[in-house]
């Protein structure tokens, strides 16, 4: 049982695929929540197998429109920062911590581990800082 066909959806077709046919392999059926048509795959005869395979027509169908959606969608945000000029760069660093950091490093008086206490920054910092201070 899932969600949301969308949630399926955000594996690749071949592995879509792959996933349906260890399902059936199972002898198990798909429910999906919001797809009332899976919920009736109990009964018995022509109507049981006529709402199977509609079913399946309709979960292909569904989980394949909602892959290029969520496609479509990452491409148009990749477009979007593209055009405004956004290239991340990651968090800028504290230049009056990095300055202290040398400063104390100078010194030689002290533990990396000591001058990241004293600084307030993490030990990781502080090895960066010495590293960049080579």
């Amino acid at each position: 049982m899932v969600e949301s066909i969308d949630r399926l959806s955000r594996l690749s077709q071949d592995d879509f695929e792959i996933l349906k046919q260890k399902i059936k392999d199972k002898g198990l059926k798909l429910i999906v929540a919001d797809l009332p048509t899976t919920h009736h795959l109990i009964q018995e005869g022509i109507t049981g197998d006529i709402l199977y395979v509609i079913n399946a027509m309709l979960i292909d169908l569904l989980a394949t429109m909602a892959r290029l959606d969520n496609k479509k969608r990452t491409e148009r945000i990749k477009q979007g920062l593209l055009r405004s000029g956004y290239k991340p760069k990651g968090k800028a660093p504290n230049k009056a911590k990095h300055t202290r950091i040398k400063q104390l490093l100078a010194l030689d008086t002290m533990t990396k581990e000591e001058i990241s206490k004293a600084v307030g920054v993490g030990i990781a910092t502080v090895y960066r800082v010495a590293k960049l201070k080579e």
